[in-house]
């Protein structure tokens, strides 16, 4: 993979990520129809909302995290996939893009519908557990 700082431990790298991008990603991820944008964090690439919902459905069941971004009205859901998994996933699935640390996979359109159920079920799950 295309990692730019191997030293950094992965929970260092997800909470500069969050703390930094989460605003800018929840934006794009908003009109996000057919992609799949993951970022890297060290040893797993992590995606949100619609990305993470792609991801699922390729994975199945993912470490979820939920983000609340005080400027961002809404709780944002991310999952991350470890490396490795991943690596396997590329040998038949080949990015549209692909940077040091962010990839880019087309996918089939999202069904908005589906989309949004999946969204409440796993903000909810995480309240519950809470």
């Amino acid at each position: 993979m295309y990692r730019s700082d191997y030293n950094e431990p992965c929970g260092v790298r997800l909470v500069r990520l969050i703390n930094t991008k989460s605003l800018d990603i929840a934006k794009r991820e908003v009109n996000n129809t057919d992609k799949m944008c993951l970022y890297g964090t060290g040893g797993y690439w992590t995606a949100f909302e619609r990305s993470a919902y792609f991801l699922t459905r390729i994975f199945g069941n993912l470490e979820l995290f939920i983000v609340n971004n005080p400027n961002y009205p809404f709780a944002i859901v991310g999952v991350s996939v470890p490396e490795k998994k991943l690596k396997q996933w590329m040998k038949t699935h080949f990015a549209s893009r692909q940077d040091a640390d962010y990839m880019e996979f087309t996918v089939n359109e999202v069904d908005q519908q589906k989309f949004g159920k999946w969204h409440t079920k796993k903000v909810n799950d995480f309240k519950d557990a809470m």
